[in-house]
């Protein structure tokens, strides 16, 4: 038999010791008038039988049909019912017979190898030659376990391999992680730009993971989207709005309001130095710093009044002195060490609000990005990363030590 010719079987194991082939249908004749009859072959393995080498148990199906267009009969005639005196004939030719021989030739040198757990693939390239047994892809068979067994497979999985979900968790938290990188990275680089404040606020809010590393370490989720820092209630209408109130994560939540302008807004004013090495700081960015900090003391104070307290307490939330934070800019608008040192010496001195500009946001997602394909890397069997995440990870992240010395 040719390499052309081999023949590669489905099979699912129903015990540590016994398996099921799938039905192998073989094609006996094509009648001239049309009609066709096979015989389908529904044999099971037997690992380690009673007899050596009666590895395989069989039924024999014989169907005819009509028309080669017609529906297969199904079994209508039991020979366990056949009384005493009763014959049943079924008549091969040559030909038929040959073919027969040869299928279970097949069988018993696929049943060679032994029974494997689950459901797994085995080919026949030689029936005297060791046959090549192939895992079903795993894909096929999470398919086929949500296909029968629902969520109660992935329940078992978590028990039986807690190791095996924990990885499928990271690999997930890793794709979601690099997508969102990919896209934060792109519209940075875009010139001319295509977002507005309006745009990166809605990715941010999509993407809170971002914010979530390196500001004074605390988790930050959405609370508010464009909240109401002066009006009746924090969540409703009027007053000053800001473009994100979040919140830190744990038993008793601190606000913490952010502030988003345009990557592309100066963060130094005029074209010359206000005197020898020192440059005055960008309109937006002083004007975004008072605004944070106005907003501050009017959540601060607008806490106080009976509607808000409610809505805090119903969040377990507290509003005292919020932390702010400021994203604008780009430091690549900072054309030489007198104007970074200039910008670098303002926000070091602030107490509040924290500023951050986008490309130095980039980098944290970045170094987060890394992380992830680094548990990825932990988890995986293999101990090797796949090839999406190495490519995922782009240049090598900023280094955790690094990450220590930002101002931020």
């Amino acid at each position: 038999m040719s390499d052309e010719d081999a023949t590669t079987y489905g099979v699912s194991s129903t015990s540590r010791r016994t398996a099921d082939f799938d039905p192998v249908e073989i094609t006996l004749r094509g009648d001239p008038d049309g009609s066709q009859r096979r015989l389908v072959l529904r044999v099971s393995e037997v690992e380690d039988p009673p007899i050596p080498g009666a590895t395989l148990q069989a039924t024999f199906v014989y169907q005819h049909r009509r028309k080669s267009d017609d529906d297969w009969s199904e079994d209508n005639f039991n020979l366990a019912t056949l009384k005493a005196g009763e014959t049943v004939r079924m008549q091969l030719h040559s030909g038929e017979t040959l073919k027969v021989f040869e299928a279970l030739g097949r069988l018993y040198a696929a049943s060679a190898e032994g029974v494997q757990r689950g459901r797994y693939a085995v080919t026949v390239t030689n029936a005297d030659a060791p046959v090549a047994v192939v895992p079903k892809q795993i894909a096929d068979q999470i398919q086929e376990l949500l296909e029968t067994e629902g969520i109660a497979a992935f329940e078992a999985m978590m028990k039986a391999r807690p190791d095996l979900a924990a990885w499928s968790l990271s690999i997930e938290e890793h794709r979601q992680r690099a997508a969102d990188f990919a896209e934060f990275e792109a519209h940075l680089d875009e010139d001319p730009p295509t977002w507005d404040e309006h745009d990166w606020q809605t990715f941010f809010r999509r993407a809170p993971w971002i914010f979530g590393h390196g500001l004074d370490y605390t988790f930050l989720v959405n609370e508010e989207a464009e909240p109401n820092y002066g009006g009746q209630d924090l969540g409703g209408e009027g007053g000053a709005r800001g473009d994100e109130l979040m919140r830190t994560a744990g038993q008793f939540r601190f606000a913490v309001l952010v502030e988003l302008k345009k990557p592309g807004t100066d963060l130094i004013s005029g074209s010359k130095p206000y005197r020898n090495g020192a440059w005055c700081i960008g309109v937006e960015v002083a004007g975004g710093v008072a605004q944070l900090q106005a907003n501050c003391e009017r959540i601060r104070l607008a806490a106080d009044t009976r509607e808000n307290v409610r809505y805090l307490d119903h969040r377990n939330m507290t509003v005292a002195d919020p932390q702010a934070i400021l994203v604008i800019g780009h430091t690549r608008l900072l054309v030489d060490d007198d104007q970074r040192a200039s910008f670098h010496r303002f926000r070091r001195n602030l107490w509040n609000p924290t500023v951050l500009t986008y490309d130095e946001l980039l980098e944290r997602a970045r170094f987060l990005v890394g992380k992830a394909a680094d548990r990825v890397e932990a988890a995986s069997v293999e101990g090797e990363a796949s090839e999406p995440a190495r490519e995922a990870r782009g240049r090598p992240p900023i280094d955790e030590d690094e990450l220590d010395d930002l101002p931020f």
